[in-house]
């Protein structure tokens, strides 16, 4: 009977976690894993963070960026509306954490699962493309004392060769696109123990315990920290917090604290107004409220991604009186099922499955068993809290001449982008307060 090894590429991303990526030198190991057993081997001595294997160019000039970004929203768009039709309510994904739990998949799959994974997370570009794009865009976040977006990645794989052999060009791309560091480890308590601190320290502890335990099947790990902490532009003051009613697609009436304000950026379409709410730079809260009689998942299916840029591009400046409740919200979902119908089939079938540049096995055939999310959001008087997480789990076979009024007192869609390319950096609904 054949054993099933597991390798699970572990993308956390929650809150608050501004540490940016790790030193690479080995004496910083204690630091990034919060260990002193010596047993993890820092293997970045080994690998250049600033170029990628031969036949590519990390450093390359960016082209068509406008692809990626178009791309990317019209991705983020399709994962909300796949998680909607689900059935759950208070759904809120992150898009740039997903896709980049894919992309760096997508750097060790070939042929037909190549083909899938692009034409789902990024059709209109080559994987390299994708890789130089996907890098740009990071390298030029904000990242300030009031407004940051922080990303962190490493790659942990187990020290027994006959288990898993990683292809050295696989780990070269996500060192030099996504700066990732590398470590070897026994894959043992310490391990458990040095990722759930590693994860712990550059997530400022918002996330402990990420893994429950390191399975004798597991052999590899990828694993990213994504953290938004933003402070308004202009904040809220104790007399713009009261207490009102929030009323649920059922009917029923939740009392929650209000945060009225007016903003000059108002938004619309056909069937939905809202505004969009400055952080103190580089990124923006948008809030979608659908007409009366639609509800977010009926909105959200209307959607896509052009249509989205389109609504952001189309802001008017003028007066809006608004009102954003406070909420704080989790949501976890498993990925498997959605991805596939959007296209991605072959990289779970485990006879079709093209995982060979990631590694392989002596035990069998590569190809990822799950794709579990997990998201966190805080919205108060000061700012956003927000985060994510993503984990793929491979397995062997193993104008102000006018005013508008939009109270969010009611089931509606909201998102965090990027003001430079408005990519969503998190997009949901809230239907419901509890």
């Amino acid at each position: 009977m054949k054993r099933k090894f597991i390798v699970s590429l572990l993308i956390a991303g929650i809150s608050c976690g501004l540490v940016g990526c790790g030193e690479n030198a080995a004496q910083e190991n204690e630091k990034q894993t919060g260990t002193n057993n010596g047993s993890v081997v820092n293997l970045m001595e080994n690998i250049d963070k600033s170029g990628v294997a031969e036949g590519s160019d990390a450093n390359e000039e960016v082209e068509n960026m406008d692809v990626f970004c178009a791309d990317t929203i019209d991705f983020s768009i399709e994962l909300l509306q796949e998680n909607v039709a689900s059935g759950e309510t208070n759904v809120m994904v992150s898009p740039v954490s997903v896709l980049t739990a894919l992309a760096m998949t997508a750097n060790g799959a070939e042929g037909e699962t190549l083909s899938q994974m692009q034409q789902v997370i990024g059709e209109n570009q080559t994987l390299d493309q994708m890789n130089q794009n996907m890098k740009a865009w990071t390298d030029g976040l904000v990242n300030t004392e009031d407004t940051a977006l922080k990303i962190a990645n490493s790659i942990w794989f187990k020290d027994e060769e006959e288990q898993i052999q990683v292809q050295e060009e696989f780990l070269q791309k996500n060192a030099a696109y996504y700066q990732a560091d590398i470590y070897k480890a026994p894959f043992d308590e310490s391990t458990l123990a040095d990722i759930n601190n590693w994860v712990s320290d550059k997530t400022e502890g918002r996330v402990t315990d990420i893994l429950d335990k390191v399975p004798d099947e597991a052999v590899m790990y990828l694993i990213n920290a994504l953290a938004f902490d933003a402070e308004w532009q202009e904040i809220y003051f104790e007399n713009q917090i009261q207490d009102g009613i929030f009323c649920t697609a059922d009917g029923e009436e939740q009392t929650v604290s209000f945060m009225y304000g007016e903003e000059s950026i108002y938004i619309q379409d056909d069937n939905a107004n809202g505004f969009i709410k400055p952080y103190k730079e580089g990124y923006s809260f948008v809030a979608i409220l659908p007409k009366e009689g639609m509800t977010p998942a009926e909105y959200i299916a209307s959607l896509d991604g052009e249509q989205f840029q389109k609504l952001i591009d189309g802001q008017e400046t003028t007066n809006v009186q608004t009102a954003i409740p406070k909420f704080e919200a989790e949501y976890e979902i498993q990925l498997s099922d959605i991805l596939k119908e959007l296209g991605m089939r072959a990289v779970f079938d485990e006879e079709k499955a093209d995982l060979s540049s990631l590694g392989v096995s002596e035990e069998g055939n590569l190809y990822v068993n799950r794709v579990l999310h997990k998201t966190y959001i805080s919205v108060d008087e000061k700012g956003t809290e927000a985060g994510a997480a993503t984990a793929v789990e491979v397995a062997c076979e193993m104008s102000l001449e006018m005013s508008y009024n939009v109270y969010l007192d009611r089931p509606f869609v909201y998102a965090i982008i990027e003001d430079q390319t408005n990519i969503p950096l998190f997009i949901g609904t809230v239907d419901s307060m509890d």
